[in-house]
């Protein structure tokens, strides 16, 4: 880690760090269009402003941060059709609910490391996971049928609706075993499946896309 280690000064790292947020907000600009570039803002500003200042303050961060996450998708949504319409926000519910389970369960595994360095990324007191299991559950829960929607709007066939509703309960049926015991081996399941459920529903979508 180069600021860390002395290699690179925080003023360094942010001066860098802006010049390129200007640069991509400007590359989307001339080459997409301003709805891009103003969806890419409001996803940095949220996770610098928001995101960032609460990871030390409070566990809302680790809901907040799924907002800026998730936005990529919308990003690119918006540059592909030059507006914010119901399947954009479709994809944007489910990159959301997806990021819940896979960053709470690396929060889990993680925990003490986290202390270690002030970020409140899991509830205070939730010693047994209660709380990050029943968080699971509900982003889970929510995202079976949530992960439909496409179909349901025309987007997608029936290819996806099957694969997508497997995919879906699998997820959900290993948040459920973490759920009841949140070991670190529990959430290791679900943050890795988490890895597969993400790509492998990415990849039905572009199998099955219908043609509109």
């Amino acid at each position: 880690r180069p600021i860390p280690s002395g290699r690179l000064t925080g003023r360094e790292a942010a001066a860098f760090g802006w010049f390129l947020l200007m640069g991509g907000l400007a590359y989307l600009t001339f080459l997409t269009g301003w709805l891009p570039m103003v969806v890419a803002a409001a996803s940095a500003a949220a996770y610098h402003w928001v995101y960032t200042p609460l990871k030390s303050r409070s566990y809302f961060a680790t809901l907040a941060g799924g907002v800026p996450g998730a936005l990529p998708v919308l990003i690119g949504w918006t540059a592909a059709t030059g507006t914010v319409d119901t399947g954009g926000l479709a994809l944007f519910a489910v990159a959301y609910l997806w990021q819940l389970p896979h960053v709470l369960g690396l929060a889990w595994m993680l925990r003490e490391d986290y202390a270690r360095v002030g970020f409140r990324l899991i509830p205070p007191h939730d010693d047994a996971g209660r709380i990050i299991g029943l968080h699971m559950v509900l982003a889970t829960s929510a995202l079976v049928p949530v992960s439909l929607v496409p179909t349901v709007l025309g987007y997608t066939g029936s290819w996806y609706f099957g694969g997508a509703l497997l995919l879906s309960l699998a997820f959900l049926w290993l948040a459920i075993g973490a759920a009841r015991d949140l070991t670190d081996k529990a959430a290791r399941s679900v943050f890795f499946g988490s890895l597969l459920y993400h790509p492998i529903l990415l990849g039905l979508m572009l199998f099955d896309t219908v043609r509109l």
